[in-house]
């Protein structure tokens, strides 16, 4: 089984069309993250940017002052990105990254969370960003929702809510693509993120349902995965 970088290095190629499949919902994060953004940001950094394209428009749409910096560990990602001036990247991990300056706007998108390779990695994450963003900064992102009946279905959903209530080993956790490009991904429930905000000076602002298909708002969480907007006070 592959980690993060091998697998999306795999699958470089064939990503446009993976984000075609998705584009209302992908749109519809976007949206969300620019509106929330009308005031000037200094520096905006996207963590698992992959080919760049839509941390590209976001930029561009929030009129980032200074600088946008984006980092992805896979190679092969990157390389589709076409050079934009005022916008740097980084082929590292982001515990890899430093930066001089902290950052008004951080994003995480599409569940890039979930390719962390462990609920520890994440937890390190946040204690990451909670250094990265200056107080009052914002760290926007969304991921998959097991409880999505919409999308996952209601017998699927049903066998993660009593896996979640045993405690089962390893719940959450799903493989994703097919042998031999095959990884393991997380899959979160609404409930994660109090743990993730641990010992941080970050807090919950604003959390969304968003429909996986359609890219329209739900009212419960068991209708969309999860989009959410965190602060440092």
């Amino acid at each position: 089984m592959k980690n993060s970088k091998s697998y999306y290095n795999s699958l470089a190629n064939t990503y446009s069309v993976q984000v075609n499949d998705r584009i209302k919902y992908l749109n519809a994060i976007d949206d969300f993250i620019i509106n929330d953004n009308l005031n000037v940001v200094d520096n905006y950094l996207d963590i698992g940017c992959g080919d760049g394209r839509r941390s590209v428009k976001i930029s561009e749409s929030i009129n980032v002052k200074y600088e946008t910096i984006l980092v992805d560990d896979s190679l092969k990602m990157l390389s589709k990105f076409e050079g934009k001036p005022n916008i740097k990247t980084f082929n590292q991990s982001i515990f890899d990254f430093n930066h001089s300056d902290k950052f008004n706007l951080i994003t995480c998108l599409w569940n890039v969370l979930g390719h962390f390779p462990s609920k520890e990695a994440i937890i390190s994450l946040f204690q990451k960003i909670n250094d990265l963003l200056v107080n009052g900064g914002a760290f926007i992102f969304d991921v998959n929702n097991r409880y999505n009946i919409s999308h996952y279905g209601y017998e699927n959903v049903e066998r993660n809510l009593k896996n979640d209530k045993l405690n089962m080993e390893n719940n959450g956790w799903f493989k994703l693509g097919n042998e031999p490009n095959q990884t393991k991904v997380y899959v979160h429930s609404p409930f994660d993120i109090e743990e993730y905000l641990l010992d941080t000076d970050l807090i919950l602002e604003q959390v969304k349902y968003i429909d996986y298909k359609t890219g329209e708002p739900k009212e419960t969480f068991f209708e969309g995965q999860l989009l959410y907007k965190i602060t440092k006070k």
